[in-house]
């Protein structure tokens, strides 16, 4: 089954936990909605928690660290 939409979290946590469903260590990326929107694409409100979204291009998105990457660098 493919996805028709991006899914996404309002918050951190939730993306979080969403991650930790298929992956120990999940990484969490950020939207820049306004850069996103003004590229043409179209957010989709699915529930109180979750947003839908068009496919986001490269420039809209950004990295926070993971927990593992997080835990590495608190053993340097």
């Amino acid at each position: 089954m493919q996805r028709q939409y991006v899914h996404l979290a309002e918050t951190v946590e939730q993306a979080t936990a969403v991650g930790k469903r298929k992956d120990k260590h999940p990484v969490v990326l950020t939207i820049a909605t306004d850069v996103a929107q003004s590229l043409g694409v179209v957010f989709y409100r699915a529930d109180s928690a979750i947003w839908l979204a068009d496919p986001i291009p490269a420039a809209a998105v950004g990295l926070i660290a993971n927990e593992y990457d997080m835990y590495l660098k608190k053993g340097t």
